[in-house]
């Protein structure tokens, strides 16, 4: 299984969208550059840091919920908030699968572009978007 892991965390660092790998305890244990441009952190700062940090605090609680159901479910697609470094806010598609390698669960995220008056917003640079 180790094995397996290293495989995982590798393939991560690589991969074009951002890639967050979380421990069931919501830790950071591998992220990407493009992880790096979504949230606005260091790829050292992302990993000193759990989903909650990069979870605006009004929606700490039910990204919680969310989490447990994730645990439960193993598989989870929607839309989320990121607060950024920075403190403002980007709602970003996802996809996560829990326990790709036992303990390790793998969300894939991706910016979600955002329209003024019909104009489509180019997204910051770094940032994958779909």
């Amino acid at each position: 299984m180790r094995a397996q892991a290293q495989v995982l965390l590798e393939a991560v660092k690589h991969a074009p969208c951002a890639i967050l790998v979380a421990n069931t305890f919501g830790r950071y244990v591998s992220v990407n550059e493009a992880a790096s441009a979504l949230t606005g952190y260091s790829r050292p700062e992302l990993l000193r840091r759990s989903v909650w940090d990069v979870t605006p605090p009004p929606r700490v609680g039910i990204g919680r919920i969310m989490w447990r159901a994730f645990l439960e479910r193993r598989r989870m697609r929607g839309t989320y908030v990121i607060r950024r470094k920075d403190g403002t806010h980007v709602r970003a598609r996802y996809v996560a699968i829990a326990n790709v390698v036992r303990g390790l669960h793998v969300s894939a995220l991706s910016a979600i572009r955002k329209t003024i008056a019909g104009r489509r917003i180019q997204p910051q640079r770094g940032i994958n978007t779909r």
